[in-house]
């Protein structure tokens, strides 16, 4: 099927259906998403289980009820990563920063130690009584981070800080899993502090520092929205949570799991739908692996899994010695990976829309995301989106990493893809 045919069916879908027809507001539009991802924004920090998550899981399950589906939030612990502190202070200067789970907290007159810069292959006891400041790269990855506290503790330190060049300068956070203990107190401080604080490091300075929270564990929720008794199941899911307000990273993917539920029940033909919001995404993913063992649907009965991931509807960013600066068109770091039934159908839909045009075969060896135990648990029939965002994982992603341009064009695409998928089980 090509793009033409895809959108005529997308038409006549439409037409055929008394509500579409004779709805108000397009929830396809770009003006509808772009108002959600703005909501989205505004409930603040998505941590799991913190005031903006449980705002959002409420907020998906009003408006998914309100289009008649039948809602369900089961809940699950998961560590508080909220704090009240997060800082290094040298002399009179105070470094705000992110306290990287699994939190360590500090006394609360803080912990005062000289700082010293790690360097690999420091023998046991090297840093005792020191705050080991380590200055990762901007290739860095999480593992380079994990490996780099890791040997820091082994040397003795009391107390870790983490300098993670990014082209924002704000602190970059990492997914950790839940089940990791630390007491070591470890802050994530952004480049653009870097030359301050190395330069106190190679002095040998003391400092303080905070890392002060409620800590234990809280209750996170995902929500599941179901409709529909016959035919096979169209499931889309999306993550809903984050470590700051995730305005590109998480906001496309929920604006567009409640664009794409209103259009769904106004113009999908007999199925039954399925949408998800996960929550726990940030502690390796910790909502979707249990909505995966207690509530996902066979594959076997699954026509198509939507998987919308992170930064997918993001607006392209170069970068430049003053800064981000942002770009015209469509991002090219953004991609899509689809089975082999599928990609033909996706190629279409996605065509002219940036690194999006020319979706790759999924494969389960090199997936990212939570789009990982969707191909492991074997749905033959799968699409998933992902993205590149400079403002990733920082306080800097805000609403306006996407646009109302970026967003529709996507949607409409996913629409067609629904479409053809349910019309190709029926073959």
């Amino acid at each position: 099927m090509d793009r033409r045919q895809l959108i005529c069916a997308a038409g006549a879908w439409a037409a055929a259906d008394p509500l579409a027809a004779a709805s108000g507001r397009d929830p396809l539009s770009g003006d509808a998403l772009m108002d959600d991802v703005r909501r989205y924004v505004d409930f603040g920090l998505h941590r799991s289980g913190g005031v903006g998550d449980r705002a959002t899981s409420a907020w998906f399950a009003r408006r998914w009820r309100a289009l008649g589906y039948e809602v369900e939030q089961p809940r699950f612990e998961i560590p508080n990563a909220d704090t009240s502190v997060a800082a290094l202070r040298i002399g009179p200067h105070r470094f705000e920063g992110f306290a990287q789970p699994p939190i360590g907290f500090t006394p609360k007159a803080g912990l005062n130690a000289p700082l010293e810069a790690w360097r690999g292959g420091l023998a046991d006891g090297e840093l005792a009584g020191r705050i080991a400041v380590v200055d990762l790269a901007r290739t860095a990855p999480a593992g380079a981070f994990r490996r780099s506290v890791t040997e820091a503790r082994k040397a003795g330190a009391v107390a870790v800080v983490v300098i993670m060049a990014g082209p924002t300068g704000e602190p970059v956070a990492i997914n950790t899993s839940p089940e990791l203990i630390s007491g070591l107190p470890v802050l994530s401080l952004g480049g653009r502090v870097r030359t301050a604080v190395l330069n106190a490091t190679a002095a040998g300075a003391p400092a303080t520092l905070r890392i002060e929270g409620p800590g234990g564990l809280r209750p996170a929720a995902n929500t599941i929205a179901r409709h529909g008794t016959a035919g096979p199941w169209i499931v889309v899911s999306t993550p809903q949570s984050g470590w700051f307000t995730c305005g590109g990273e998480r906001g496309p993917g929920v604006a567009l799991s409640l664009g794409l539920a209103a259009w769904a029940r106004r113009s999908a033909p007999p199925c039954r739908l399925l949408f998800v919001a996960t929550s726990g995404h940030e502690w390796e993913d910790a909502g979707a692996r249990l909505f995966h063992e207690t509530a996902a649907p066979p594959p076997a009965e699954t026509a198509l899994w939507l998987h919308m991931g992170a930064n997918f509807g993001s607006r392209p960013y170069r970068e430049t010695v003053g800064g981000l600066v942002q770009e015209p068109g469509l991002n090219l770091r953004n991609s899509a990976t689809a089975t082999a039934d599928l990609l033909e159908t996706a190629r279409a839909a996605f065509a002219g829309l940036g690194g999006l045009a020319q979706p790759r075969l999924a494969d389960p060896k090199r997936a990212a995301g939570e789009m990982i135990h969707v191909l492991a648990a074997g749905y033959p029939t799968a699409l998933g989106l992902l993205g590149g965002l400079p403002m990733f994982h920082t306080l800097a992603d805000d609403a306006t990493t996407t646009t109302p341009s970026h967003l529709e064009p996507v949607g409409r695409a996913l629409a067609q893809v629904i479409l053809a998928a349910r019309a190709a089980s029926e073959r």
